[in-house]
C-alpha cells in the first residue's frame, strides 16, 4: 500500500476525536464556472456530471467498476460510478421517482443507499438488505415524497462488511433536491458550488482496501484531503453574485474541522435540508456522511484559504459574498418534534489493540490483541510510547445480527433516543429513512435544522427526537465510521 505523500495526515485521535490533513505545496488548479450545474449535460474540469429528472422521473444507470485514475499527477486504483469520481450529481424534485439501474462490474457484492432521503426502506427502494452480486444488476425505484425537504443528500454502497472499502475507494456521489425555495430570489440570484471531500489511500491495486487493526479501530483514511478528487484546488467565484457552497464529507471516517483565512461561514442548510434561519460560524465541524450548505461572508478580496485544522486544502478566488439576503428567514419554520416516548442506546467498546503513538502506520505493534493481556510495564513515554485503542464497538453490547430487530417502534410515534457513548472515542451516529432533530449533541447544545448524523463525544450522551412517520418497515442505524459499521456497530430498527 502506498499513498501520495505531502505531509502526514494523522489518524482520528482516540481521545480528542479530531483529525489533521496535509499541507499541499503544489497542485493543479480548477476553476469554478458560475451556474456550472444548471445543465444536465455539464461536464467541467474537476466537477462530476449532473443528471436531472424530467417529467417527474430521474432515470439513469450507475455502473460500479474498478480501474486506474490519475489524481494530482499520480495514477491510482479506484472504484467509481460511471468512471467518474465523484459520481454523477443526481438532481431531482419532491414527488419525483428515481429509477436507477445499478450495474455491478466489481468482483465483489455491492448495493446502493440514498443517504438522508426520507424514502421507503422496503422492496427495491432504499433497502440496505439488498445484495447485488458481482456481474449482476438491480433496478432501484425510489419514490421521493412531495414534502421532501430540499437540500444536499448523497448515494453510496451499503453492503454490510464492505461499506468502508467501497466508499473509501471512490463509490459516492451527491443528490440535490430542489423545490420552490430554490426559486426564491436569494437562491435564484446566486450560484452554487458543489464540493465533495474525502481522504483516499493511494495505491496501484485493490490492496489499498486492506486495513490495519489501528485503522479498524480509528477508521481508515489517506494522507491528503481531496476536494472533487483534486489536491489543493482553487475555485473562482463570481464577485457579482453570492455563491452557495454545498459541502459533503464522503470520507468513511474522518471528522473535518474547517476554517477560513478571512470571513465566516453563513450556514443556510444542514444535512436534512434548508434552515428556516441561517447562522454564522468561524468553524465548521463536519463528520463522515454529514453535509452543509453555506456562503463565505465578510471575506477580504483576493484568495480566501480553506483550512482543515491548520492545513490548507483549497482556495476561493474572490470568495466573499459582499451582499446577500441569506441573513433573513429563508425557509418555512421548522417545528420542534414533541416526543412522548424514550429509549436508550449505549455505545460500548470491546477488546483493545496496542499502537505505537509516534507511528503513522501504527508500527510493528499494530494488531497486538490486548483483550486478555494488560501488558504490565508498557512504556507510555518517550519516542517508543504506546497508545491503547479500543478494538471493536457495539450498540447495547450486541454486534449486528441481520435476523434480529434491535428497536421495535410503533408507526406514527415520536420518540427521544438517548445515545450514551461509554467508549473512549467519538462516534457519528446515523439513522436511515427518518431524519431527526438534535436536542443535545453531547455537549448540552441543541443544534438547528434536520439531521441524519449526530456526532457523540467520548463519555457523553446525546439526545435526538425522531418522528416515525410516512413509512413502516425495517432499516438500520449505525456508526458512520464505516469500519466500525462493517465490524458490527449497527442495529435494525423496525416500524410496525
Amino acid at each position: 500500500m502506498q499513498n501520495l505523500e505531502i505531509n502526514p495526515f494523522s489518524r482520528r485521535t482516540l481521545f480528542k476525536g479530531t483529525a489533521l490533513t496535509c499541507l499541499a505545496s503544489s497542485a493543479p488548479l480548477a476553476k469554478f464556472i458560475p451556474n456550472a450545474y444548471a445543465s444536465s449535460s455539464s461536464s467541467l474540469l474537476g466537477f462530476p456530471k449532473t443528471i436531472s429528472s424530467k417529467d417527474g422521473v430521474l432515470e439513469t444507470t450507475l455502473t460500479a467498476q474498478a480501474g486506474m485514475r490519475k489524481t494530482a499527477g499520480v495514477n491510482r486504483w479506484v472504484m467509481s460510478y460511471n468512471n467518474l469520481l465523484p459520481g454523477p450529481v443526481l438532481i431531482a424534485k419532491p414527488g419525483d421517482t428515481l429509477k436507477i439501474k445499478l450495474e455491478n462490474k466489481l468482483n465483489i457484492p455491492t448495493n446502493l443507499h440514498v443517504h438522508g432521503l426520507h424514502v421507503s426502506p422496503l422492496g427495491n427502494s432504499d433497502n440496505p438488505f439488498i445484495t447485488v452480486a458481482a456481474g449482476k444488476s438491480f433496478d432501484y425505484e425510489i419514490k421521493i415524497l412531495k414534502n421532501q425537504n430540499s437540500g444536499i443528500f448523497w448515494y453510496h454502497p451499503h453492503h454490510h462488511g464492505m461499506v468502508a472499502a467501497e466508499e473509501a475507494s471512490g463509490l459516492y456521489g451527491m443528490i440535490l433536491i430542489q423545490d420552490a425555495i430554490d426559486q426564491r430570489p436569494a437562491f435564484s440570484g446566486s450560484d452554487q458550488l458543489l464540493l465533495t471531500l474525502a481522504a483516499p489511500v493511494f495505491g496501484k491495486d485493490s490492496s489499498i482496501t486492506k486495513v490495519s487493526a489501528a485503522e479498524l479501530a480509528h477508521g481508515r483514511s489517506g494522507n491528503n484531503v481531496l476536494i472533487n478528487d483534486q489536491l489543493l484546488p482553487t475555485f473562482k467565484v463570481n464577485q457579482q453574485r453570492p455563491t452557495r457552497i454545498a459541502l459533503l464529507n464522503a470520507d468513511p471516517s474522518q471528522l473535518l474541522t474547517l476554517k477560513l483565512s478571512s470571513g465566516v461561514f453563513r450556514v443556510i442548510a444542514t444535512a436534512g435540508g434548508r434552515l428556516d434561519n441561517s447562522y454564522t460560524s468561524n468553524i465548521l465541524a463536519i463528520n463522515s456522511g454529514d453535509r452543509y450548505e453555506f456562503l463565505i461572508e465578510n471575506a477580504k478580496s483576493g484568495l480566501v484559504t480553506l483550512f482543515q485544522d491548520k492545513h490548507t486544502i483549497a482556495y476561493f478566488d474572490n470568495g466573499g459574498a459582499k451582499n446577500n439576503d441569506f441573513s433573513k428567514q429563508i425557509a418555512p419554520t421548522i417545528s420542534k418534534i414533541s416526543t412522548s416516548k424514550s429509549r436508550k442506546i449505549t455505545i460500548e467498546g470491546h477488546g483493545q489493540v496496542a499502537v505505537a503513538a509516534n507511528s503513522e502506520d501504527s508500527g510493528s505493534m499494530a494488531g497486538m490483541d490486548m483483550s486478555n493481556n494488560s501488558m504490565p510495564g508498557m512504556d507510555m513515554s518517550g519516542s517508543g510510547a504506546m497508545m491503547v485503542h479500543q478494538k471493536t464497538f457495539t450498540f447495547n453490547g450486541a454486534s449486528f445480527n441481520p435476523q434480529k430487530v434491535n428497536e421495535l417502534v410503533k408507526f406514527g410515534d415520536s420518540e427521544e433516543w438517548v445515545i450514551e457513548n461509554k467508549s473512549t472515542m467519538e462516534h457519528p451516529f446515523h439513522l436511515h429513512t427518518w431524519p431527526f432533530q438534535i436536542k443535545d449533541d453531547g455537549t448540552g447544545k441543541a443544534l438547528p435544522g434536520w439531521r441524519d448524523v449526530v456526532t457523540i463525544p467520548a463519555h457523553s450522551t446525546a439526545r435526538i427526537a425522531i418522528k416515525f412517520a410516512d413509512f413502516s418497515g425495517a432499516t438500520v442505524y449505525h456508526c458512520h465510521i464505516l469500519d466500525h459499521e462493517d465490524q458490527g456497530m449497527m442495529g435494525i430498527v423496525k416500524v410496525v
